[in-house]
């Protein structure tokens, strides 16, 4: 038997203290992996006590940041700290030991895909106007948000890493319930998110109608109801 259930049901308690309702288990953070420079980068170096090889850069097509006296120094798919060293290495046979220290200003367009249980699936190219990174429920929201068939607890991101392939496991159940921030994944650019089908037990259809990513607040949930009712 289906059940639809509204956005708008009331509870007379607040869904995460039900002791029906089950808890999320506490999951290990998940590790983030390095911002890796592109072009349309804009960065800030700043050479220590030489301040006129200071400034700021974007970072060409080519993959290059063109610096005083040095010239194109390669930069592409370098996290800062190795970035920085190479700067630093490019300027070693005209300072005595430089210093460098990189820093973003203002980082490319992302280009994000998403797939599965979400209104609008996709390819998303995110701009932005600071070093800041596009967070998981912020590609939800603008993918439409996620259906009521949503299986918030198996949500995979595939990341290239490297010339590898990683995929982070993450659990959206877990920052509904307990507010864990820490599966809110910074996204970064080429990943991909998949959001995998399930049926969505009575007691949690609530609190998914109520998460900011949810498609539609107007929309209906169907809840699948096992055994004797």
């Amino acid at each position: 038997m289906l059940i639809s259930w509204g956005a708008t049901a009331a509870w007379s308690s607040p869904l995460s203290s039900r002791s029906d309702l089950p808890l999320a288990q506490p999951r290990p953070a998940i590790a983030e992996s390095a911002y890796t420079l592109g072009a349309g980068d804009v960065v800030r170096v700043d050479m220590f006590r030489v301040p006129q090889y200071s400034g700021e850069y974007e970072i060409q097509v080519d993959g290059s940041l063109y610096l005083p006296l040095v010239g194109a120094v390669a930069v592409e798919g370098l996290p800062l700290p190795a970035a920085s060293e190479r700067i630093s290495t490019a300027y070693a046979d005209i300072l005595r030991r430089p210093i460098v220290s990189l820093s973003i200003l203002r980082r490319r367009p992302l280009e994000l895909g998403i797939a599965g249980e979400v209104l609008r699936p996709g390819s998303y190219t995110l701009t932005g106007t600071d070093a800041s990174f596009p967070s998981l429920t912020r590609l939800l929201e603008i993918a439409g948000g996620v259906t009521q068939s949503a299986d918030l607890r198996q949500v995979e991101i595939r990341r290239q890493n490297n010339g590898t392939t990683q995929v982070l496991a993450v659990d959206l159940w877990q920052l509904l319930q307990t507010g864990d921030q820490g599966q809110n994944v910074a996204l970064r650019d080429g990943d991909s998110v998949f959001i995998p089908p399930t049926v969505v037990p009575l007691e949690e259809g609530a609190l998914l109608a109520n998460a900011s990513f949810y498609a539609s607040a107007a929309q209906p949930i169907d809840i699948a109801v096992v055994g004797e009712v």
